[in-house]
């Protein structure tokens, strides 16, 4: 293909495996099943395999919290908060480790941008997300510590 076709300056797509290499193993902190998830995957993987060694240190450096033991009256990591935006719309999500992460699912890392924005607030409070697409203010209606 010719380079005149190709963005350099384009992100390049951070691939599951490079997202879980950027964890900080001081700040690997993950629910029982999202260490359980890693588990199974290597498992099924041959020592001399490429993922083995990343997910290896995953496993061996993991911090592994107890949601529903977890106590707090502040959004710390393990919650399930929901939270009201500007349209009225309420959402929930669930505070989890950067390798468990899946929007989808609501699940979201405490190291994204909307995660480090939830971290610390209480129940009635407004907090700000900054993203590309500009600010919008939450309002914090639940804060709930169940399995995730």
């Amino acid at each position: 293909m010719s380079k005149a076709f190709v963005n350099e300056d384009a992100p390049v797509p951070e691939t599951d495996l490079q997202r879980r290499e950027l964890v900080d193993p001081a700040q690997n902190y993950m629910t029982p099943q999202g260490l359980a998830n890693l588990q199974k995957e290597i498992s099924q993987l041959n020592p001399s395999d490429s993922r083995y060694a990343p997910l290896d240190k995953l496993i061996k450096t993991a911090k592994v919290i107890v949601p529903e033991k977890q106590f707090s009256d502040r959004i710390i990591f393990g919650a399930t908060i929901q939270v009201r935006g500007a349209s009225d719309e309420i959402k929930t999500y669930k505070l989890v480790g950067a390798n468990e992460s899946d929007i989808s699912a609501g699940k979201i890392s405490f190291l994204s941008p909307l995660g480090k924005a939830l971290l610390q607030a209480r129940v009635g409070d407004l907090v700000t997300l900054r993203s590309p697409r500009g600010e919008e203010e939450l309002e914090i209606m639940s804060i709930e510590f169940k399995p995730i």
